[in-house]
């Protein structure tokens, strides 16, 4: 295995067509988003970021697949996949300790 202490930078390009939502879970998690002024936006995840981004997003997002799995209704897979989302963003970002100056997930942002 790597040096888990090395400085890592991973960049994804991403269509500048996904949701705001989706950008902010994004930056939730302290990676940037950068716009090259083209089609594209540019993901730049760092160590900390990405690993937030697997242990706080994805990994939860899949045991919420296996939680929702225990239920005797059946589903539809786009009612499975908002389950999981709502899953992780419930017990992933919800229980997440918050950075100076960041806004909470969307799951506490408060209505006005």
């Amino acid at each position: 295995m790597g040096n888990p202490d090395k400085k890592i930078q991973v960049d994804i390009p991403a269509c500048k067509g996904l949701p705001p939502h989706v950008l902010r879970e994004y930056e939730r998690v302290g990676a940037d988003i950068i716009n090259d002024g083209n089609k594209e936006l540019l993901i730049r995840f760092n160590n900390g970021s990405l690993r937030d981004f697997y242990l706080r997003d994805v990994l939860i997002h899949e045991v919420g697949h296996h939680v929702d799995r225990f239920s005797l209704a059946k589903k539809s897979s786009k009612d499975a996949e908002r389950f999981a989302n709502w899953f992780a963003t419930e017990y992933g970002f919800k229980y997440r300790p918050h950075r100076p100056g960041e806004a909470p997930p969307l799951s506490q942002e408060v209505e006005h």
